[in-house]
């Protein structure tokens, strides 16, 4: 019998690849700003990395790409993330892992700080996997950092947090904070690192103890 009714996944780093956004924001933002201004590309980088150094990742602000595109004074985003969509790539588990919780019986939900402009690109090739997709910096101008927000979306899916498990690649935002709202937590270390109860090294491991867990439950 199926005891977790929700599996929340976080995105980038967990789903994702970090290789679409780092070019985003490292390369085609810096690139467009050099070229706007008449500078150099390494001069335009230094810059635009110390605004965003600036905000920090636990601010709304610093996922929020029409934010700085207003902050730079450029136009067209959107382009810039069309023609950035050839870089994004998916970890090869992942979709036989979607399709295998699914058959296990679970509702599937995203909890990304990712914005939506950038989450519609993100996910564009896995959307029918998921019943919802929450950004929490478009949908409730928070980050991920926050227990009571995990708490929050749990509830809007019809669940309590201790009928949901989230899994993501960050201690500060995918583990910590879901597990002080009351959820299970999987701690998502792609580099085999850490080790323990409630470390994962792929999204396959991750399904196996999830089944374990369950069972046992």
């Amino acid at each position: 019998m199926v005891k977790a009714r929700v599996v929340s996944f976080d995105v980038e780093g967990t789903i994702v690849t970090p290789s679409f956004s780092d070019y985003v924001w490292l390369e085609a933002i810096p690139r467009l700003y050099a070229r706007n201004r008449g500078i150099s590309f390494q001069e335009a980088k230094a810059f635009i990395t110390k605004e965003y150094e600036k905000v920090g990742m636990d601010k709304p602000e610093w996922y929020d790409i029409a934010y700085w595109f207003k902050r730079f004074n450029l136009e067209n985003f959107q382009s810039i993330l069309e023609d950035s969509f050839h870089r994004l790539a998916y970890y090869p588990e992942v979709k036989e892992v979607l399709e295998g919780l699914r058959g296990d019986g679970y509702r599937l939900i995203i909890i990304s700080n990712s914005s939506r402009e950038f989450l519609r690109f993100q996910i564009k090739e896995l959307e029918d996997y998921f019943d919802q997709v929450f950004s929490t910096t478009s949908d409730f101008a928070q980050t991920k950092h926050h227990a009571e927000l995990y708490s929050r979306i749990y509830s809007l899916t019809g669940v309590t947090p201790q009928q949901a498990v989230h899994v993501g690649d960050r201690l500060d935002s995918d583990f910590h904070p879901p597990r002080k709202a009351g959820a299970i937590a999987y701690h998502l270390d792609r580099s085999g690192r850490n080790r323990g109860e409630y470390v994962v090294r792929d999204l396959v491991e991750f399904r196996e103890k999830l089944n374990r867990f369950d069972g046992c439950r």
